[in-house]
């Protein structure tokens, strides 16, 4: 999947650490469209409700930072199953993304499924796992250097409704894919020890159609599909919200996200 340009919409999410009063990477955040005029940052909501009121920042990749000044978080009963914030892009905070080094995915769907119906279809997800090695910043520099993580596997569709009920599953709300961290392959298809999800939510969930080769799998398209949200380690599953979920959910909300800006 190196020839896709994930980074150009994902971007690393940075909250201060109380303790060392330093930022460190907490997620990651994807830039969506709802057409060609009205655009908005997906963040997933236990992040920004775990660091709750304190300041968060974005990571962009033409070297800017800027702090995320307000998202729309859904909650639905005492369970957010959605687990999405929404933040719209406008005014001078929508200025700093005009940039040829950042772009979109769009959140309507005009994917040509029946042109790729032929060809075998995997899961990917792709985000900046929380600090670690992978981060680095310099405060000096004003530079902030962060590898992300792509993760590739197979979609899984049955569970058991116990299962289901017991980690908050929705097959209509989301996507799930296995995730064995000691028996994932690379595109060689060569088995090694994936690196640790965490951190990851927030950021874009696709489905990629590859054609199946002897030694490694060849890109045919890719599609956007959600947002990845939650690493169900007891199951070998990473979870993700599905876009038209995502899409729903902003435009049943859209005068109260503008509302708040």
């Amino acid at each position: 999947m190196k020839e896709v340009p994930f980074e150009s919409s994902a971007f690393p999410v940075l909250g201060i650490d109380d303790q060392t009063n330093k930022l460190k990477g907490i997620g990651t955040c994807t830039l969506t469209r709802l057409d060609n005029e009205r655009f908005f940052l997906i963040n997933s909501a236990h992040t920004l409700d775990h660091w709750g009121d304190n300041p968060i920042f974005i990571a962009l990749p033409n070297g800017k930072t800027i702090e995320l000044p307000f998202a729309l978080k859904t909650k639905t009963e005492a369970i957010d199953k959605v687990d999405i914030a929404v933040t719209p892009l406008l005014g001078e905070f929508a200025t700093v993304f005009f940039d040829k080094s950042i772009s979109s995915l769009p959140l309507y769907d005009d994917f040509p499924y029946e042109n790729y119906s032929s060809f075998a279809k995997r899961v990917v997800f792709f985000g900046f796992p929380a600090s670690n090695s992978r981060f680095t910043i310099d405060l000096k520099k004003n530079t902030i250097k962060a590898k992300p993580v792509c993760i590739t596997s197979v979609e899984v569709k049955n569970i058991s409704n116990k299962i289901a009920k017991f980690y908050n599953i929705d097959p209509s709300l989301h996507i799930l894919a296995k995730f064995e961290k000691r028996k994932m392959k690379d595109q060689n298809r060569v088995r090694k020890i994936a690196p640790d999800p965490y951190g990851i939510s927030g950021g874009p969930v696709f489905f990629a159609y590859v054609e199946e080769g002897e030694h490694e799998d060849i890109l045919k398209a890719i599609n956007f599909v959600g947002i990845g949200n939650e690493y169900l380690q007891n199951r070998s599953l990473l979870k993700a919200t599905r876009k038209e979920v995502i899409l729903s959910f902003i435009r049943d909300n859209l005068r109260l996200i503008y509302k708040f800006v």
